[in-house]
């Protein structure tokens, strides 16, 4: 995640966003070269040549999660963005041409599309080096900013609590519990704000099943 202050313009803040969009695409040609998988690291079904591959950064616009509040406040960063009504999932989408012609070829169908899920603090192209390595396996392979990190939107985290405990306790068993049942209400929420921003990715991509892999928080959620 690019760190802004509270008190940097709107100018610079567009400014330090294109140069994490420069950034970015750089860091993912250099990707599409420096990790392609020598020819003696070979396996059965290897088809990894970056001849056949295809990179693309994209952008989805998805639902707000239910458990955010005011959800008709602009983003954070990108404040001159005017659709209220939907946040956007940054990502990276590698297709391996040659795996899916491949799998058309024979009557077996080809791998459920891999996600990959970044840990805190982090981004979709944490997994850079991996992607010409993983797409041996899976015909496409799609990396996500998650919402608040790198350049998906970034609602402000005020979210309903998603009770988690039963209302009927008496009282005593209530007050003793308050505090933990508390945490457990933040937690299920903040699982709630992601897990919805997913599966809303999901079904505008019409992804019917999805290989689910991440790393730290990204493999909590997976």
């Amino acid at each position: 995640m690019f760190p802004f202050s509270l008190f940097t313009s709107s100018i610079k803040i567009s400014d330090r966003i294109e140069s994490l969009r420069d950034a970015e695409s750089k860091l993912l040609e250099f990707a599409k070269t420096r990790f392609v998988p020598s020819p003696h690291d070979h396996h059965p079904h290897s088809t990894c040549s970056s001849h056949h591959h295809s990179f693309e950064l994209f952008d989805t616009p998805i639902a707000p999660p239910s458990v955010v509040k005011d959800k008709n406040k602009t983003c954070q960063v990108f404040d001159d963005d005017d659709d209220v009504e939907h946040y956007s999932l940054h990502g990276v989408k590698v297709i391996n041409q040659q795996l899916l012609a491949s799998s058309d070829d024979v009557s077996s169908s080809s791998p459920a599309p891999l996600v990959l899920l970044h840990g805190y603090a982090n981004g979709s192209l944490y997994f850079y080096r991996n992607l010409h390595g993983l797409s041996k396996f899976f015909g496409q392979i799609y990396a996500l900013d998650m919402l608040g990190w790198g350049l998906s939107s970034r609602p402000r985290f005020n979210l309903h609590l998603q009770h988690t405990h039963n209302s009927n306790d008496d009282d005593d068993a209530a007050n003793n519990n308050n505090s933990s049942n508390n945490d457990n209400d933040k937690v299920k929420s903040a699982e709630q704000f992601f897990v919805e921003s997913l599966e809303s990715w999901r079904r505008h991509h019409n992804i019917p099943t999805m290989t689910l892999a991440g790393h730290s928080m990204g493999g909590y959620l997976s």
